[in-house]
C-alpha cells in the first residue's frame, strides 16, 4: 500500500469516526418517566354556621322559631343534599337575650373556634352596629337581619344585609301609601312616626327618610318614641293625632304592633277600611318584624286593616321552601300561629348561608373557603335565590349590600295578605354612600 493510499484511508477513518460523534451528540437524551403529582384537597369533616339569636328576651317571640327553623333545615339539608358539597353542616346558635353584651362575648366564643368561621348569622340592630369592627377586622361575614345604615355602611366590609334596610321599607310604605293609598282616597298623607326608643326604633330616623318623604308629598307631623317595656302609648297617640297625623308608621319589634293598635282602637281612631279617609281616623303601617300571625293574633280584630312593608314568605305560600317548612311543622306538631314568616325566614336563611359556602367551594375549592371568599361570592350575586327554599330573590353589590326587594302585606280576617307582588325599594341609603 503506498503512502498516498495510506494518507487517504486514514482521513476517511477520521471522517466517520467525527461523523459518528456528532450523530451520538446531538442524539436526544435519555429520561426517566415520571408520574404527574397532583394535589388532593381534603374535605373538612364537617362545616358549621353560627348564629345569635334572642331566645330568652324581648324580640325571642321572632327570633326562637327562626332559630328553630335553621335547626330543621340543617337536618333537611344534611338528609336530602349530604350537607354543602357532600359536608356535612353543623349549626350553633346562642341566645344573647337581647343584649349587646352577650352578643360580643358570644362572637368571641365563636370567633375562636377552629377552623375560623367564615360566616355568622346575627338578628338585632344593637348587634349589627356592635360587631361591625370587630368582623371587619376578623373578615367573618356577619350575614346581619337587624340591617341598620350605622352597621352596614361605609359599604366594603364584612357586615352585609340578609334583609332589605329599615329605611329602604319605610321608603316603600312612602312610595305605596302616595302612588296608591292618596290617588284612590284623594287625601294628602300626614304620617306620625311612632317607633320604640332604641336601636331598631330609631333607625327610620334619619335624613334620608325625611328627604324621600318629603319629595313624594308626604308631611311628617310627628316623631315620638316609646320605650320597649311601655305598654301604653296613648300619650304619644294623642300628640300625633293632635297634629293631624291620618298614618302612623311603627319600628319596632315583639308586641309592639298590637300595643299601637290596642291604644289606636280604644281611642276609637283606628281605621280598620283601609281605602277610608274619615278626617280624625288613623291608619297603621308597621314593619317587617311584625309579620308574625303568633304575635298579632291577641290583637286580631284591633289590628284589621293594618298593612306592613315585608319581605319574607308565609308558610301557606307555594315557594318550594314553604313545603319544607309544613312538613316540618306537621312532624313536631306545631299550632297554625307557629307557622309563620319568622318560622319561614329560619329555612330561608340557613339555606342561603349553606349554599353561599357552597358556591364558594365551586369557585375556590374547600381549602379557600374563608370569610373574604364568602364575601365576595355574596356580592356578586344578582336576582338569586336560595336553592331548596326559594322565597326570596337577591342582589347585592359592592356599594349596596344588602337586598332591595319588598312587598306591602295587610292583616285582613285574622292572617296575612299581599297586597302587592314584590317591587324594588327606594334606595334610602345615606347620600354620601350610594
Amino acid at each position: 500500500m503506498t503512502k498516498r493510499n495510506f494518507s487517504m484511508l486514514s482521513l476517511i477513518a477520521i471522517s466517520l469516526v467525527l461523523v459518528i460523534a456528532l450523530v451520538v451528540g446531538c442524539a436526544a437524551p435519555t429520561t426517566t418517566p415520571t408520574t404527574p403529582t397532583t394535589t388532593t384537597v381534603v374535605k373538612p369533616a364537617k362545616f358549621t354556621l353560627y348564629a345569635i339569636p334572642d331566645l330568652s328576651g324581648p324580640s325571642a317571640v321572632g327570633a326562637a322559631p327562626q332559630h328553630m327553623a335553621a335547626g330543621f333545615m340543617t337536618e333537611w339539608i344534611n338528609t336530602n343534599k349530604g350537607g354543602i358539597r357532600g359536608v356535612p353542616i353543623e349549626y350553633i346558635g346562642m341566645d344573647n337575650a337581647y343584649k349587646v353584651d352577650n352578643t360580643v362575648s358570644i362572637y368571641s366564643k365563636f370567633k375562636d373556634a377552629k377552623p375560623l368561621p367564615s360566616i355568622m348569622w346575627t338578628m338585632a340592630s344593637a348587634d349589627t352596629e356592635a360587631l361591625k369592627d370587630r368582623v371587619n377586622e376578623d373578615k367573618i361575614v356577619n350575614w346581619v337581619q337587624g340591617n341598620t345604615p350605622f352597621g352596614v355602611y361605609p359599604a366594603g366590609g364584612y357586615t352585609i344585609a340578609c334583609v332589605p334596610s329599615y329605611v329602604d321599607m319605610i321608603g316603600g310604605f312612602l312610595t305605596w301609601v302616595t302612588d296608591d293609598w292618596s290617588k284612590k282616597t284623594g287625601a294628602p298623607v300626614k304620617l306620625g312616626i311612632l317607633t320604640w326608643n332604641q336601636t331598631t326604633g330609631k333607625a327610620i330616623l334619619v335624613p334620608a327618610m325625611r328627604e324621600y318623604a318629603k319629595s313624594k308629598g308626604i308631611e311628617i307631623v310627628g316623631e315620638e318614641l316609646f320605650n320597649p317595656t311601655d305598654l301604653d302609648v296613648s300619650t304619644q297617640l294623642t300628640k300625633l293625632k293632635a297634629a293631624g297625623a291620618n298614618w302612623i308608621y311603627d319600628n319596632g319589634l315583639s308586641t309592639t304592633s298590637i300595643i299601637i293598635n290596642k291604644g289606636m282602637e280604644t281611642m276609637g281612631v283606628m281605621n280598620h277600611k283601609l281605602y277610608d279617609a274619615t278626617p280624625g281616623t288613623m291608619h297603621h303601617c308597621t314593619n317587617q318584624n311584625q309579620q308574625s300571625v303568633a304575635m298579632i293574633t291577641p290583637a286580631s280584630a284591633a289590628s284589621e286593616g293594618m298593612i306592613g312593608t315585608g319581605w319574607a314568605a308565609e308558610v301557606t305560600e307555594s315557594f318550594p321552601g314553604c313545603k319544607i317548612a309544613v312538613e316540618y311543622a306537621d312532624k313536631n306538631k306545631l299550632s297554625n300561629p307557629a307557622r309563620n314568616a319568622s318560622f319561614m325566614c329560619g329555612f330561608t336563611q340557613l339555606d342561603n348561608m349553606a349554599e353561599f359556602v357552597g358556591l364558594t367551594v365551586d369557585k375556590v375549592g374547600w381549602d379557600k373557603v374563608n370569610g373574604t371568599t364568602v364575601k365576595d361570592t355574596i356580592l356578586g350575586l344578582q336576582n338569586w335565590k336560595g336553592p331548596n327554599t326559594g322565597t326570596y330573590v337577591y342582589s347585592y353589590s359592592v356599594k349596596k349590600p344588602e337586598p332591595n326587594r319588598g312587598r306591602i302585606f295587610l292583616w285582613t280576617n285574622g292572617k296575612f295578605d299581599f297586597m302587592t307582588d314584590f317591587f324594588t325599594l327606594p334606595n334610602l341609603a345615606p347620600v354620601e354612600f350610594r
